[in-house]
């Protein structure tokens, strides 16, 4: 924020009610007066309720030769507001991001006109909004209406940064061998690997500090010589649990649960096939199979279907779908396994369509969804409309099978014939 000449001010009177969504915005406030030496005035007003809601508490402007602008962002159709979008003032390009309640504010904004864009996945702005812009004053944006759309608006794209690799390290207990999954659990990574030598078959999970990439241990084959009660060779997926917990899918029919420490903490018997996954936002673990999709308990019991699905392959979730891997295309579905959209079958936008997809996970930030594209050796980004908007580590694959997102939005993707796990960094967002 540049420093600017002092002014001093009437006060603002917040109080006139605007027709339209039951917001209340402010009258059109006095021009400064004549700036007096070494005098810093203010202007103090309580901000007016939004609908539905309480009066804000009472703030004061400094008169600093910049403004602030403040406004509201919400569907056009519902007329609900929009929480997580990006807001633009141009010129200047100043960002903010809508609360829960579609509200935004945006402070430093030196006198002048401004045009304000929203953005969010899966919607478009339906008209620009203009605002003339005060010193020392806060500026009434019009409210901002955005409408459903593919893709996101203003968002075209995102990109990833290679950021370093790991699983070949030298010694015999950090090598990884044939690695088929991924997890991520705060600075820790969870590598699936499967121990297929003749005289040792077994499943092993590797972890590794995520930041060094260094080796911190191994566990899941630790009864290997006793012959028994040990993962087999024949595993396939994990995940982490509501509580943190590693959880390994192993031949289609067998859970393992394991704590951080690595200690064994039980072993489930599947009533149905599976291959792949997913914790779901209340902590009930889906899996995925040829015959569907089905929801177990937290303790992985039990056995509901979710929706009709058929050829499920590979399963993730995100705040309020579920993300699976149907055959060749990939779809959205509703908690209750309805699908409410489909893509990748076809090609979209110019892109080629899948050619073997194997696995996705969802980035719990933004809601996009990474798939793991093993026939074309790439791993895609998509918005939550399914409109291809970025790819991760494009050249650097040769056999990418899994993948996951962490809470930092970094990217962790397993290649089965590099023998490695590439960390990537999220990068530009345009």
């Amino acid at each position: 924020m540049r420093p600017a000449k002092l002014l001093t001010t009437a006060s603002v009177l917040l109080a006139t009610t605007m027709a339209g969504c039951g917001r209340v915005a402010p009258a059109q406030p006095a021009r400064p007066a004549a700036p007096v030496s070494g005098v810093r005035a203010t202007a103090t007003a309580s901000v007016p309720a939004r609908a539905g809601g309480v009066a804000g508490p009472t703030i004061a402007f400094a008169s600093t030769g910049v403004g602030t602008a403040r406004g509201q962002v919400l569907r056009q159709d519902t007329r609900q507001p929009v929480a997580g979008a990006t807001v633009v003032a141009e010129p200047g390009g100043q960002r903010a991001v809508t609360d829960a309640a579609g509200a935004f504010t945006l402070g430093g904004l030196p006198l002048g006109n401004y045009t304000f864009k929203a953005m969010s996945t899966g919607l478009s702005q339906a008209s620009p909004a203009g605002t003339l812009v005060m010193p020392g004053e806060a500026a009434e944006v019009p409210t901002l209406m955005m409408v459903p759309g593919l893709g996101p608006s203003g968002i075209t794209s995102v990109s990833y940064v290679l950021d370093k690799d790991f699983g070949r390290l030298g010694e015999a207990p950090a090598t990884l061998l044939s690695p088929v999954g991924v997890a991520a659990r705060g600075a820790a990574v969870l590598v699936l690997d499967r121990n297929a030598a003749s005289f040792v078959k077994t499943g092993v999970i590797r972890q590794y500090d995520a930041e060094a990439a260094s080796f911190q241990g191994k566990f899941g084959d630790y009864s290997k010589w006793l012959g028994f009660t040990q993962m087999k060779d024949t595993v396939t997926a994990i995940t982490l649990d509501g509580q943190g917990r590693a959880v390994v899918l192993d031949g289609g029919k067998v859970l393992w649960r394991f704590e951080a420490n690595g200690q064994k903490n039980k072993r489930t018997e599947l009533s149905v096939d599976a291959v792949d996954l997913a914790t779901d936002a209340q902590g009930h673990l889906l899996v995925a199979g040829a015959s569907g999709l089905t929801r177990l308990t937290p303790e992985g019991e039990g056995g509901q279907p979710v929706g009709t699905l058929a050829d499920c392959r590979a399963v993730a979730a995100g705040r309020d779908a579920i993300w699976v891997v149907l055959g060749q295309r990939v779809a959205r579905l509703t908690p209750e396994g309805a699908v409410a959209l489909e893509f990748g079958a076809s090609g979209l936008d110019g892109q080629a369509a899948f050619s073997d997809p194997v696995d996705l996970a969802v980035d719990p930030r933004s809601g996009h969804v990474v798939v793991v594209d093993r026939g074309q050796q790439a791993v895609l980004v998509y918005d939550p409309m399914g409109t291809l908007i970025g790819k991760v580590g494009a050249g650097v694959f040769e056999k990418p099978v899994a993948v996951t997102v962490d809470a930092g939005g970094r990217v962790y993707v397993v290649d089965q014939a590099k023998k490695k796990v590439y960390k990537f960094l999220p990068g530009v967002v345009r």
